[in-house]
């Protein structure tokens, strides 16, 4: 009888065992968290480099279909978190009729598009997050990129498949390949990298940040 009644008394976890337990599943927690939380801002990342990515390819053939120019324009910004917005993408349609080549009308026309989209980073209407932004654009500059100090980046896309980049208002459109920065609040940035071809990927690029 007292065997049994001794065997039942051992049958739980002491108050002793379970803070252990709960102290080995808080070490645990707070060891992955930076882990975590690295990898969801990598996703928004790459969230902001699809919102790039999307209009660019759908320019692309709806250029071709349309037989007119169309263009991505894309706003940067610092993050929501830093006084900004995170940057905007926007895709319109040029309104004249048959453009077959971007550069000789759309490219110096600020009025006649029709927009189909606009995707904001960042604030209450963004679909990203206020940690990550498109920061900065880059050009190529013989085997290296630099930098070019403008808010805006114009990308037209003739029918016959070119993609002409303007950077900033006013300036020429000119077949070029080109980066944008995607920016976290913490850590490297990575980069969408774009082609006279008009192909576009989303990549890391050493030596720009």
């Amino acid at each position: 009888m007292n065997t049994v009644r001794a065997s039942k008394d051992r049958a739980g976890f002491s108050l002793i065992e379970l803070m252990v337990v709960v102290s080995v599943v808080a070490l645990v927690v707070a060891a992955a968290m930076p882990s975590f939380g690295l990898a969801l801002r990598r996703n928004r990342m790459r969230e902001v480099a699809m919102l790039i990515v999307r209009p660019v390819y759908l320019a692309h053939g709806r250029a071709a279909q349309k037989v007119t120019c169309h263009r991505v324009h894309i706003r940067r910004s610092q993050s929501a978190n830093n006084g900004g917005d995170g940057g905007w993408v926007e895709l319109a349609e040029y309104t004249l009729g048959d453009s077959s080549n971007c550069s000789l009308s759309a490219c110096n026309d600020a009025t006649n598009w029709r927009v189909l989209t606009t995707s904001m980073v960042g604030t209450n209407q963004g679909l990203v997050g206020d940690d990550v932004s498109i920061a900065a654009f880059y050009q190529r500059q013989g085997n290296t990129w630099g930098q070019v100090a403008v808010n805006d980046l114009y990308l037209y896309f003739d029918p016959s498949g070119e993609t002409r980049v303007q950077f900033g208002t006013g300036n020429q459109c000119n077949l070029a390949d080109g980066v944008i920065s995607i920016r976290p609040d913490s850590g490297p940035d990575r980069h969408v990298r774009f082609t006279s071809g008009g192909s576009v990927r989303y990549t890391a690029i050493a030596g720009i940040n």
